[in-house]
């Protein structure tokens, strides 16, 4: 249920406010210690009993969740099969999921010792996903890997094409979008959408991969994670891509 709905009228929007009742509102406020303002807006959303309202508003008792063993030993692998310092093409999206994935992709990579390069696709000249343009910029740039992010799922093509010329080039896509089949050719790609729908992490969106992915990739490593430097950026991308605020999803926003 709306928090709000909205007339328009020819000089300005106005707002306003679904009414609930003052009493409820306030008797709601104090069992979750929250002000009457805070339990309007949790019954607008659909809260409907204390217990609804302490689940939403809680994020540190939130369920376990992790992606699966075998997609963070493949992103391991993946990591220790390429030279030490090795360029890495990081192709994002132009959207703010995407710059601020990118933004901390870039950062995961540096931080383990490679020296990644990345380009935003430009909404108008390129498009969205791959285009012909990542075949100009693996000849020009020369990377030992691609990684996606926020695109790729659906780039069959451009995959294909990418492990045909150069089977030893490494692809791993990071992305949220429905997987198509057949999958493109990667080696690896992580995609809540590949989980159960009931999976806490199912409704993440790419920077909210990255952040939970490359916990579980440092911890595997026995290396000290940056991650947490960069919850500003991952609430910013949740936001912004209107991502569903499941409880996973609103304590990325709350943390950042």
């Amino acid at each position: 249920m709306a928090q709000f709905d909205t007339v328009t009228t020819p000089s300005q929007p106005v707002w306003r406010i679904q009414e609930q009742s003052e009493s409820v509102c306030r008797k709601l406020g104090e069992a979750v210690s929250v002000d009457s303002v805070i339990a309007h807006v949790l019954i607008n959303r659909g809260v409907r009993s204390v217990q609804d309202a302490q689940q939403v508003l809680d994020i540190h008792n939130l369920p376990v969740a992790y992606f699966p063993d075998a997609w963070v030993q493949t992103a391991v692998n993946f990591l220790q099969e390429l030279p030490a310092g090795a360029n890495i093409l990081v192709y994002g999206d132009y959207d703010v999921d995407g710059i601020t994935s990118t933004s901390v992709m870039m950062a995961v990579l540096q931080a383990l010792g490679f020296k990644p390069q990345f380009y935003i696709p430009d909404r108008f000249n390129d498009g969205y996903g791959l285009t012909d343009r990542v075949y100009t910029l693996v000849q020009e740039w020369a990377p030992a890997a691609l990684i996606t992010l926020d695109c790729g799922v659906t780039n069959v093509t451009e995959c294909a094409w990418l492990k045909q010329h150069n089977p030893a080039f490494k692809i791993m896509i990071i992305d949220h979008h429905q997987v198509p089949d057949p999958k493109p050719p990667a080696d690896l790609i992580v995609d809540p959408k590949l989980l159960p729908a009931n999976h806490g992490y199912f409704d993440l969106c790419t920077v909210g991969i990255v952040y939970h992915f490359f916990n579980q990739v440092f911890a595997h490593m026995n290396q000290t994670s940056p991650l947490n430097d960069y919850l500003d950026l991952v609430a910013i991308g949740t936001v912004a891509d209107v991502a569903q605020l499941s409880p996973m999803n609103r304590a990325l926003v709350q943390q950042g």
